[in-house]
């Protein structure tokens, strides 16, 4: 599976929403949790990087002329005093957005932080213009699973501290692959098969109980079958025909 990485921020004189006292910028931020949710994403994906000198609708478009089937875009929120927490941001009517914010959300909700919740870009408008109608371009552009993670409020001198310790980026990249793949394993099951027939037949078998597949939602089709794996299919295929 493709996924696609969007650090947020990063064009030419774009630094993102900045912390002045501490010298702490969402750009730089963002550039580290990128590379360890890759780390943590492991050989099974293919990670693109989409181009941080594009706007940000340009880069969804990007994405998804590259094959990108998954996209999450990491950011740094900024906000009145006393503004705290985590949200997650997807596509108003894209539902798989949806169930993949609520997913990484559930995932990041066992760390020390407030959670804002998951939220339709409908409700979005960038703070310069509180009557924006065109919500959230980057999850505009691209038409799979997307969520755009607005992490903490760098401008809350509490969580900027946070964001500039490495165990807790270290925690909260892993709270967001754990949330990616409990969202492939329960909502995308078979991401890795690419005939669609295969796909249906994985499906109605799936329904049936006959196959599991991997814990991530993968099947691993180009892999040989064990004996042990065939002595499993055999006896649901049994209880399946033969009920007792």
């Amino acid at each position: 599976m493709k996924i696609a990485l969007d650090a947020g921020h990063g064009r030419e004189g774009d630094p993102g929403a900045i912390n002045y006292e501490l010298g702490l910028s969402e750009e730089a931020v963002t550039s580290v949790l990128r590379e360890l949710v890759k780390e943590k994403l492991g050989g099974d994906f293919q990670v693109f990087y989409p181009d941080r000198d594009l706007l940000s609708s340009m880069r969804g478009r990007e994405a998804h002329e590259k094959g990108c089937e998954v996209l999450l875009s990491l950011h740094l929120n900024s906000g009145p005093p006393g503004a705290q927490g985590c949200e997650i941001w997807y596509r108003s009517g894209n539902e798989l957005g949806k169930e993949l914010s609520l997913s990484i959300l559930n995932s990041l909700s066992q760390l020390p932080l407030k959670i804002r919740g998951a939220k339709s870009d409908d409700q979005w408008a960038p703070a310069f213009d509180h009557t924006w109608k065109g919500e959230i371009g980057i999850l505009r552009e691209f038409p799979g699973p997307a969520c755009l993670i607005e992490v903490l409020f760098i401008s809350d001198p509490q969580e900027a501290r946070l964001l500039q310790n490495s165990r807790f980026l270290e925690g909260v990249s892993s709270g967001i692959v754990q949330g990616l793949k409990g969202f492939l394993a329960s909502s995308f099951r078979f991401w890795d098969v690419s005939s669609p027939e295969l796909k249906e037949v994985l499906n109605a078998l799936s329904g049936r109980g006959v196959i599991k597949g991997f814990p991530d939602g993968s099947f691993h089709p180009e892999k040989p079958l064990l004996r042990g794996e065939a002595a499993l299919l055999l006896k649901r295929l049994l209880d399946l025909v033969f009920p007792v």
